[in-house]
């Protein structure tokens, strides 16, 4: 059990990791409770200093800004949210994909604000405008309200497989995948001056498809600008991370240990599973409102230290000691702990009082006493 929460944890730390967006995970509370390494580099920051730490209070600047009342909205929503968001305190553009849940929130965001400088550049020059979007590194194209098109640079080609004289002779629409079970085209929105954002299937010359986010913006002469960027590798990512995240909640909640995850410096649970409660007689509420140590027997706990506390990242600690259930009684828990980042810790319990029963047992009669 402990073995196969250690190879999901490992899978899903990895995908996170190589992932080229930032991305941070907050609890409920608005604590951070992951970020990757593009997350720490964009925020200047050490994860280590970071984790289980409010992001309002570590960046109460940010509450004036458009990224505080986005996060907001998808908390109250529960529905995702995507913008492009501007922070003046450095004077960047990033994209945003928030992901809200019950649990709380993940968002994975790119610092786009040389995109944003090249739709600003368009306005002002033609001239650089082609200089600048030949040399981009997304899909550009210009077409008229009705999908012709108008222009496109050398990185549509490389994208769709058709070269700018067949695409001259195509419709934009051409190349969409459209059919009942896709997104509507939002084409009246555009039309009405806004920014759209779509994620959708795109056909190459050859009959492969392929996902591309599409940015949509209405220009003057009516005109419509496309910024296009394949997006099959992070779709495929997000797959595997959801896939993973369910194997991983399956093994945690249905493992036939006790799984708990928590920060002692914090005094604080952050998750434990249906065995947990099971064996404490603690409701999992109880356990998130509880210390840590609220399992202990204190005069247990000075003759038999925990062994956890100077543990490296990554290593593991195993441990048997006599813990305290909500009614008072004490129960054998064999506990095999591991040090995360920073000071979070998982421990997995496993009830070993019929083992330690039976060796009490064996030593009174080896020793001729009585088993009564």
């Amino acid at each position: 059990m402990a073995k196969k929460i250690d190879e999901k944890t490992a899978e899903l730390s990895g995908l996170l990791e190589r992932i080229t967006d930032a991305f941070i995970a907050l609890d409920k509370d608005w604590n951070y409770t992951y970020l990757n390494k593009k997350a720490e580099e964009l925020h200047g920051r050490n994860r280590k200093e970071l984790l289980g730490k409010n992001i309002w209070k570590e960046f109460p600047d940010v509450v004036n800004e458009p990224f505080y009342k986005n996060l907001q909205q998808a908390m109250e929503t529960q529905e995702p949210v995507r913008a492009e968001l501007y922070y003046s305190v450095t004077e960047k553009w990033y994209e945003d994909f928030i992901y809200p849940s019950a649990a709380g929130v993940s968002v994975y965001y790119r610092d786009i604000t040389e995109k944003k400088k090249v739709e600003q550049d368009l306005q002002k020059s033609e001239e650089l405008y082609r200089t600048l979007v030949e040399h981009a590194a997304d899909a550009i194209i210009i077409a008229d309200t009705s999908g012709k098109y108008i222009d496109v640079n050398s990185f549509v080609s490389k994208m769709t497989g058709y070269n700018k004289e067949e695409l001259s002779r195509m419709n934009i629409f051409d190349l969409l995948v459209l059919g009942p079970d896709e997104p509507p085209l939002r084409i009246p929105e555009i039309l009405e001056g806004k920014s759209v954002l779509q994620e959708r299937k795109i056909k190459r010359k050859d009959g492969s498809v392929f996902f591309a986010e599409l940015s949509n913006k209405l220009l003057p002469g009516n005109r419509m600008l496309v910024i296009g960027r394949d997006i099959t590798e992070r779709k495929r990512m997000q797959r595997s991370l959801s896939e993973s995240e369910f194997k991983y909640r399956t093994l945690f909640e249905e493992g036939a240990d006790g799984v708990c995850f928590y920060n002692p410096v914090e005094n604080k649970y952050y998750a434990v599973n249906k065995r947990m409660t099971a064996l404490f007689g603690y409701s999992e509420d109880e356990f998130l409102e509880m210390g840590v140590t609220g399992i202990t027997f204190p005069e247990e706990v000075k003759k038999n230290p925990p062994r956890f506390l100077n543990l490296p990242e990554g290593v593991t600690a195993t441990n048997e000691r006599v813990f305290r259930k909500k009614d008072g009684s004490g129960i054998y828990i064999e506990t095999t702990t591991k040090r995360l980042q920073g000071d979070n810790f998982i421990s997995f319990m496993r009830d070993i009082s019929e083992r330690k029963n039976q060796r009490i047992l064996l030593r009174r009669m080896n020793s001729g006493g009585s088993w009564r």
